[in-house]
């Protein structure tokens, strides 16, 4: 009898409890799949040599930490700390060939997210929903790069602000809680870091983007 009592108190963790603590920490394992907005450039209209660029996407995965602190009932403060590898493809059409231009990542973001999390289901899960702004260092920006007419180069700028939407599902399993979560990422400002070589020059504004699927362990 007493070992059965205590196998059921291992089922779930109790949801009402470990809500009411201030402060909640974790991790996070965010995968990512990055394209770009472009805008092109009345150069690229003058020019005739690239008939078309295309901007073809790249799955990406990162790792992270959560820092949760509860507003109210519903409401929570969140941080999510997380260094990101994520890649964007640029395929340049011309008339006699295709050239591949690689603009990777590698970037420590801090998103700040405020987290409304509706009432329970079925006592132990909950839906919820997040927005808020991140900012990004990204350590492979070739920005300073030095720049060339052979070279394959589109650099991004170092530095990057984003806004962010998404929602998510708390499910309270018996030791943690599992959150997996859909977020859309979305630059704030052109990232472009231009030059006056073809791969570069016939581009007016590069709007990073990316949609997120991430695992958080609390």
């Amino acid at each position: 009898m007493g070992k059965m009592a205590h196998s059921q108190r291992l089922r779930m963790m109790d949801p009402h409890i470990y809500d009411l603590k201030n402060w909640h920490f974790g991790v996070t394992i965010p995968m990512n799949y990055g394209k770009m907005k472009l805008n092109r450039s009345t150069d690229f209209i003058a020019q005739d040599s690239i008939q078309n660029i295309i901007l073809n996407g790249v799955p990406g995965i990162g790792l992270g930490g959560i820092i949760d602190r509860r507003l109210g009932e519903y409401f929570n403060l969140r941080a999510l700390p997380a260094l990101n590898f994520h890649n964007r493809q640029m395929i340049y059409v011309f008339k006699d060939r295709e050239d591949i231009v690689d603009v990777e990542s590698v970037t420590l973001d801090l998103p700040i997210n405020l987290k409304y999390k509706s009432a329970l289901h079925k006592k132990h899960v909950r839906f919820y929903t997040v927005a808020g702004a991140r900012i990004g260092y990204d350590f492979q920006s070739r920005q300073e790069e030095e720049r060339g007419p052979f070279k394959k180069l589109v650099a991004l700028k170092t530095i990057s602000a984003s806004y962010e939407v998404g929602f998510g599902f708390d499910f309270y399993l018996p030791f943690f809680k599992f959150s997996p979560e859909i977020k859309m990422v979305n630059t704030l400002y052109n990232m472009h870091s231009p030059d006056e070589y073809i791969y570069s020059k016939g581009i007016g504004s590069l709007y990073p983007r990316m949609f997120q699927i991430s695992f958080h362990f609390e």
